[in-house]
Parts: C-alpha cells; sequence; structure tokens
C-alpha cells in the first residue's frame, strides 16, 4: 500500500483558516501554523496575549 499524501497549507492565505484580526499580518511559521501582528498605528487588545494579533484598535 502506497502513502497517504497531504498537501501543506498555508492559513495566512485563507482568511478562514486563521483568526487573525482583519486588519493585521498573518505569518506562516510551518504548516499549519501562524501568528498575527498588528500593523503600526494599532493598539493589540487581544484577551490572550499567547496570541497576539486577534484584535486590533486605531490608536488616536
Amino acid at each position: 500500500m502506497g502513502r497517504a499524501c497531504v498537501a501543506e497549507q498555508n492559513p495566512c492565505l485563507d482568511s478562514s483558516l486563521h483568526d487573525c484580526d482583519p486588519v493585521a499580518e498573518c505569518f506562516s511559521e510551518s504548516p499549519g501554523y501562524f501568528q498575527c501582528q498588528c500593523p503600526k498605528g494599532f493598539t493589540d487588545l487581544s484577551a490572550d496575549k499567547r496570541f497576539p494579533g486577534r484584535k486590533c484598535k486605531k490608536i488616536i
């Protein structure tokens, strides 16, 4: 019996595969793993600091 292969998917390429804030940048670290980062001019209000970039608010 042969091996089953699964294509590696970058979660940052499809917003349904990550929970980053819409203005945050998504960085794929390895297959299935990603980090989010609020852009400059925004503050990070994410509830869980282990998972940044989930809630970004523009600094006024």
